[in-house]
């Protein structure tokens, strides 16, 4: 899968187990067949060709002692057509386990091993090589490999077992064995003599003739390419074992497949304009009735050939709805096409989609059905690749986020375990609950919400209590969106104290005498303050905590700059940037307002610092509304106008947030590490493994380098030197892990975060 490390490992891993690859061969065994054609009426003989097994033990070829084919493979159903026995066992077969050691030998079908085809080998096969017995057998699946195996009991458990069913008493070989230099005592041993198979690495026995004595890795890859040097018996072959479940359901809601299947002419496509097929009224079904409904009505099922107009039926399963939607995200940049399901134009500018958010259940259903389907339509020139996406394999999602479960506080009865309805709680959102009924304290939990705990919450009642902006930016501050989110609505006071502290700052932006007079654009492009000679004056008279908050500013923009544009998992932690963003401009807002003159002037002592914090706080409001507008849209919005209300020049318009653009540092990086020096320390947050462990004051980082990528060697040099030299430091980076042995070391915010990986 082309992720580039922006699909989670659990959904990768999932999906690779679900597809099943297994690397091995490609074996042809000759049939030899006296079973009547159903083709041919008139020939006693029909030699069905070949039959196509694929193995991951090729070195255990010399081993075959019979073929076990499932019950729905063709040469099984072709025999069936002339053996009543047999059709006798696949109708019992259908309820036998799939551990099932049942089995009917095919009658009148032996196999040849390949290994025939190589020179001076027939003196080590024997004549059981050449009229290998063929079994129906329903341990063998028939959506694995070929749906055919070759059964070697010495080397496999269940071959074992179900030649030890069949014939107890036939000889079984072992071809590998882990004695010394490969060679076993006694070869070949009776079935129920053989205590269990063999199954792990060791050399080929003297039973393989010139392969003896060769380790079985080495032996299985010799003997496929000299099998292929004397002819097409043999492969090299990656196998999958990807079901097709979701196609085969027998259900009725699905969408029906336009096919209908004709005596004559066999399966036919139903034409274009008969499409859709839709599905038939369904009656209230009859009292013991089971099985497909579609198969019941008549009048649906039976049809004409669309090909010979004869009598045809149609086909009665139906497709999951997972695979009918497995196309959709394709329709919505062109849903009003009628004539394709989008025009390649379209296609290549807007897909593929820049994101899938779905949970980790989909792993292996809607999402692996929407990639085969997707890279189908590409390869066939049905949809155009995005430009600048030539890489293979194409994929239809550039990042998946697998969302987390909303988990909701949960009261059971301690001693009964039944849940608790909210009304038997007294005290429910107190840390001291107890159950009515008894008085007894109840069982505290977070589980998933259902009806059947009684922890649902109506989102309605939240956003009518707490305000939609304040419950949505508590949603997203209360945990990643991959991760769980134990549903608190108590916490949701904090995101509004932490709005009524941006009011704060918005009202005294607006309110302060000292406050620029700006009209719109000055509004909107308020940086340009920091900017020239005018500007550079302004930046050399900050303090210390001027400086912070300034800074502040810039690292908060590229913050959230690159969490919306390649890390929206991380939505979480933009709301934290902002709420720190939001304090620091706090920190700097004149203490109080007794310096105001009666005529509401500045005394001369406080002038140039109310002025300097006047126009810092103001250009962090513009900063972070701008960027608090995605989360908290109405509050922001009307924040805005505020701000606009008591700043633009009379006849100025009030423009909206939505059309201001996304705000940009004005610092470069030299501006920002000259302004860094001039503070003396700073706090450093140390994560490891992304779970914060410690946090250290050190000396701010200086550098003279000129580049950004020697600054940053050397910010991480400095770093790594000051976390070392201290007591947590060496505790959490030498002790209870190998700093020797750390992938990599992530330095945020110019050295505020660092995340340690190991």
């Amino acid at each position: 899968m082309a992720a580039q490390g922006r699909w989670p490992d659990r959904v990768i891993l999932q999906q690779r187990h679900w597809l099943g690859k297994s690397t091995g061969a490609k074996l042809k065994f000759l049939v030899q067949s006296d079973v009547r054609s159903s083709g041919d009426l008139n020939s006693s003989t029909s030699v069905c060709p070949e039959v196509e097994v694929f193995t991951t033990r090729p070195d255990t070829l010399f081993g075959v002692t019979y073929i076990a084919l499932s019950l729905t493979h063709p040469l099984v159903q072709q025999a069936a057509a002339h053996s009543a026995e047999l059709r006798s066992f696949l109708a019992q077969a259908k309820s036998f386990p799939s551990d099932s050691k049942a089995g009917f030998r095919v009658p009148n079908v032996t196999a040849i091993n390949p290994l025939i085809a190589l020179p001076n080998i027939h003196k080590f096969l024997g004549d059981n090589a050449y009229a290998l017995p063929v079994y129906a057998a329903p341990y063998v699946l028939e959506d694995y490999g070929t749906g055919a195996i070759m059964g070697v009991p010495g080397h496999d458990s269940r071959d074992l077992a179900f030649w030890r069913a069949q014939n107890p008493e036939h000889p079984v070989p072992l071809v590998i064995s882990p004695t010394s230099g490969g060679q076993s005592t006694d070869p070949i041993l009776r079935a129920d003599a053989l205590e269990e198979a063999y199954t792990g690495s060791a050399k080929l026995t003297r039973l393989c003739g010139p392969y003896a004595g060769f380790e079985n890795d080495q032996a299985g890859k010799q003997i496929i390419t000299d099998l292929k040097k004397c002819g097409d018996s043999a492969d090299f072959v990656d196998s999958w074992k990807l079901r097709d479940w979701l196609v085969s359901r027998q259900r009725y809601w699905g969408t029906p497949i336009p096919i209908v299947h004709c005596e004559s002419c066999g399966a036919v496509p139903v034409p274009e304009e008969q499409l859709p097929v839709e599905l038939p009224p369904l009656e209230q079904p009859k009292a013991g009735q089971s099985g497909n409904p579609l198969q019941n009505i008549e009048w649906w099922v039976n049809t004409l050939c669309p090909s010979c107009g004869g009598p045809a039926k149609r086909d009665t399963d139906t497709m999951d709805t997972f695979v009918d939607s497995s196309w959709y995200f394709m329709r919505f940049p062109d849903a009003e096409n009628e004539q394709e399901l989008v025009s390649k134009e379209i296609a290549k500018r807007m897909l593929p989609v820049d994101a899938y958010l779905g949970g980790v259940e989909h792993a292996i259903l809607h999402l692996l059905y929407a990639r085969f389907i997707y890279k189908f339509l590409v390869r066939e020139g049905l949809v155009a690749q995005a430009d600048g996406e030539h890489t293979v394999p194409v994929e239809p999602f550039r990042q998946l986020i697998s969302q987390g479960m909303v988990h909701g506080k949960t009261f059971s009865d301690a001693l009964t375990g039944r849940f608790l309805r909210p009304e038997e709680v007294e005290g429910s959102d107190t840390t001291e609950p107890i159950i009515k009924a008894t008085g007894a304290a109840p069982a505290i939990t977070w589980e998933k919400m259902s009806k059947s705990k009684y922890n649902g919450v109506d989102p309605l009642q939240c956003m009518n209590e707490f305000g939609t902006d304040a419950v949505r930016a508590h949603i997203l501050f209360a945990a990643p969106v991959t991760e769980v989110l134990d549903w608190d609505q108590e916490k949701i006071v904090g995101i509004q104290r932490w709005f009524h502290r941006i009011r704060r700052l918005v009202d005294a932006a607006r309110s302060s005498p000292a406050s620029p007079k700006l009209n719109t654009a000055d509004l909107i492009q308020s940086p340009s303050l920091f900017k020239e000679d005018k500007g550079q004056a302004l930046l050399d008279s900050f303090n210390d905590e001027e400086v912070d908050a300034f800074l502040l500013v810039h690292q908060t923009i590229q913050s959230l700059t690159q969490t919306f544009e390649h890390n929206l998992c991380a939505l979480n932690t933009s709301v934290s940037d902002l709420i720190k963003l939001t304090n620091g401009l706090l920190g700097i807002l004149p203490k109080s307002q007794s310096n105001y003159k009666q005529d509401g002037s500045l005394s001369a002592t406080t002038q140039r610092e109310s002025n300097v914090n006047i126009i810092l706080i103001h250009y962090g409001l513009t900063v972070l509304l701008r960027m608090l507008a995605p989360i908290a849209p109405a509050f922001a919005e009307q924040c805005w106008e505020d701000l606009q209300a008591g700043q633009v020049k009379a006849g100025e318009a009030v423009v909206s947030v939505f059309d201001c653009a996304w705000p940009e540092s004005v610092l470069d990086m030299k501006l920002a590490a000259k302004l860094a020096q001039r503070r003396k320390t700073m706090t450093c947050a140390v994560q490891v493994n992304g779970k914060l462990r410690f946090t250290l004051d050190i000396p701010v980082p200086r550098s003279d380098a000129t580049s950004e990528t020697m600054q940053q060697r050397a910010r991480e040099k400095f770093l790594a030197e000051k976390l070392l030299a201290s007591d947590q430091g060496r505790y959490w980076l030498t002790e209870k892990n190998r700093w020797e042995e750390r992938k990599k070391m992530i330095v945020i915010q110019e050295g505020k975060l660092v995340n340690v990986v190991f």
